[in-house]
């Protein structure tokens, strides 16, 4: 995050960034809204959550289950299951960055769970996608997701890419923010 968070500041209107990290509402807002809140102008404002990858793949690990915990019913019992980012998080953008590349994708979250899981009688399309255990990083928790190649997000959700210190991010010619 640090080395994000000065070119966040330098493209955010009037530099302002607030990071969600202390106080005591602070997980709570985390959790719903994201890291961070980036003006976009006189009293406008975007959520945006962060979530920062090792290395590029060209595929993109959109987590369904923060824990899925089926595996023994004890266990399942005490804690059950928690939902992943995309279903629980209300941020306006979730942010991918690549730290091998220093590049970041800025999708609009909305948007992509709309395409996720459907909007109106539209079916979702994460389920085209096989569902798969994250296995890179040691952690407690099972988190399980699809693995969606970029590319279709691109076309199908609309992806906003910047090379960190390079492009300008907040006017939203994209419309991300729509």
């Amino acid at each position: 995050m640090s080395s994000l968070l000065p070119f966040l500041e330098s493209r955010a209107w009037r530099g302002q960034v607030i990071r969600i990290a202390k106080g005591p509402l602070a997980r709570h807002f985390q959790r719903s809204f994201g890291d961070l809140l980036i003006a976009t102008g006189p009293g406008g404002v975007a959520s945006v959550e962060i979530k920062a990858q090792r290395r590029w793949t060209g595929n993109l690990f959109l987590e369904v289950w923060s824990n899925k915990n089926l595996d023994n019913r004890a266990s399942h019992i005490e804690r059950g299951s928690t939902p992943g980012w995309l279903i629980t998080c209300r941020a306006d953008v979730i942010g991918f960055h690549f730290l091998d590349t220093d590049t970041v994708l800025f999708l609009p979250l909305f948007r992509l769970q709309q395409w996720a899981f459907g909007a109106g009688d539209g079916s979702g399309r994460i389920y085209d996608f096989v569902e798969r255990r994250q296995r890179r990083y040691v952690q407690r928790n099972d988190s399980w997701g699809r693995i969606v190649p970029v590319e279709v997000l691109t076309r199908e959700v609309g992806i906003k890419r910047a090379a960190l210190r390079q492009g300008d991010l907040w006017q939203d010619p994209a419309g991300l923010l729509r």
